[in-house]
């Protein structure tokens, strides 16, 4: 068996099925790999398997390189079936696919921060739209303004950035939720053992520079406790696109807020332990 990345190749199988458009061939597909998969693993370990076989790269992955030499090698008479569950992914996650990596892709040199065990730099950015476009980091959509990070790899959904389908407000403040998500998975990219309150505050202020810069309101469409999360979070992070000096008291005041707000108050006395982006899977 080559060794691949088999979490990459199962997401982006579907996206090159559609891509490509062998996807409504699935049963050709399968005679011409002369494999009978029954799970995207298998299925990108069939591909893998062929690849080796006829002098290509062993990815798993069956893009247009490896389509052009396959769809040559379709026997007669094999069967139309239609693809199965685990080779469909929605239209509207790959769209979003293509918006977070824009967002995260675009200017971002004055979101540089440093606190604590926390720091972030524009390049961060680039390096995590990189691991949302090849499909180290999966994208799936959730039905409500809020978004998420999934980070324990010991959970289905690890390694899974769940942006809103809406968000209630401008694009750049749905933009702004992006960033804030982006920043936790810079801390799994890094491995970081910290504190929820510590993380959050630190995405709060990225975000709350984000949204300055481009002059956006901090607190459209929240509640109470939220609009002051976000409005404390706005003034440190004046401060620092200001050059100003920040102390450690205004990081507590922020946390405190933090561990007094309804969504976090549960959680405030864990610890965070991100452990890695996920990639190659046994």
């Amino acid at each position: 068996m080559p060794h691949f990345n088999v979490a990459k190749a199962v997401r982006s199988n579907p996206i090159y099925g559609r891509h490509v458009r062998w996807i409504h061939r699935f049963g050709e597909v399968i005679a011409a790999l002369d494999c009978k998969p029954n799970s995207a693993v298998a299925f990108a370990e069939c591909v893998a398997n062929w690849q080796g076989s006829n002098g290509l790269k062993s990815d798993g992955m069956l893009g247009p390189k490896t389509w052009a030499k396959l769809g040559r090698a379709i026997p007669s008479g094999a069967p139309m079936l239609p693809a199965p569950a685990w080779l469909r992914l929605s239209p509207e996650a790959e769209g979003w696919i293509d918006a977070i990596v824009a967002t995260l892709e675009q200017d971002t040199t004055f979101l540089r921060v440093n606190h604590g065990a926390h720091s972030v730099r524009h390049e961060d950015f680039k390096e995590i739209a990189g691991f949302i476009a090849d499909g180290t980091i999966e994208v799936v959509p959730v039905n409500s303004r809020g978004g998420s990070y999934e980070f324990r790899n010991t959970e289905d959904d690890a390694d899974t950035l769940k942006p809103p389908r809406r968000s209630g407000g401008p694009w750049r403040v749905t933009q702004a939720l992006i960033i804030h998500e982006a920043v936790h998975a810079i801390s799994d990219l890094r491995e970081l053992h910290v504190s929820t309150l510590d993380e959050e505050a630190f995405a709060y202020v990225v975000q709350g520079m984000f949204l300055e810069r481009h002059k956006q309101p901090a607190t459209l469409h929240h509640d109470a406790p939220t609009k002051r999360l976000k409005n404390e979070a706005r003034a440190l992070a004046v401060k620092y696109l200001a050059g100003e000096i920040v102390i450690d008291p205004d990081w507590e005041a922020l946390r405190e807020t933090i561990r007094k707000h309804p969504i976090y108050r549960p959680r405030f006395r864990k610890k965070l332990k991100f452990d890695g982006l996920l990639r190659d899977l046994p």
